[in-house]
Formats: structure tokens, sequence, C-alpha cells
């Protein structure tokens, strides 16, 4: 991979970095969580929407967890195999 490639893919890796602890420091799901107590604040058909969207994004956010895994264990086996040659 030439320089130009490294560079621009240092960039995305920095971008991706951004925006995993863009997602950690997050405080609207704290907001969420006081919202959902509010009296009167939805209907039985809203809840199960919102329920549905909060698990939509935990099974994407685990997913991310398990590619993120899978990514640096690649990154680190593919370093050892190109330094054995």
């Amino acid at each position: 991979m030439s320089m130009h490639d490294i560079s621009r893919l240092e960039t995305a890796i920095k971008d991706l970095q951004g925006a995993l602890k863009e997602l950690g420091t997050d405080n609207d799901l704290e907001e969420l969580l006081m919202i959902i107590h509010r009296p009167g604040w939805t209907t039985p058909q809203e809840a199960e929407l919102v329920h549905g969207v909060v698990s939509y994004l935990t099974s994407h956010a685990q997913a991310a967890q398990t590619l993120k895994t899978t990514l640096m264990s690649a990154a680190r086996n593919i370093g050892r195999a190109g330094n054995s040659s």
C-alpha cells in the first residue's frame, strides 16, 4: 500500500475513532431515560416503536463491537505475518 493510501486509511481510522467516541459520550440516552418516565409520555403503540428502535440500535452497537474486535485481531495477525516473511 502506498503512503498515500496509508494516509487515507489513517484519516478513515481517526474518523471512525471520533464517531465511536461521540456515541459513547452522548447524553441523549440519559435524557431519553427521563423522558420515558414522564406522565402521559406516549401510547403503547409509540412505546413499542421506540422499543424497536432501541433494540435495533443495541444490536448494531454490539455488531460494531464485534467488528472492531475482528478488525484489531486481523490487523495484528497481518502485521505478524508480514514480519515473518
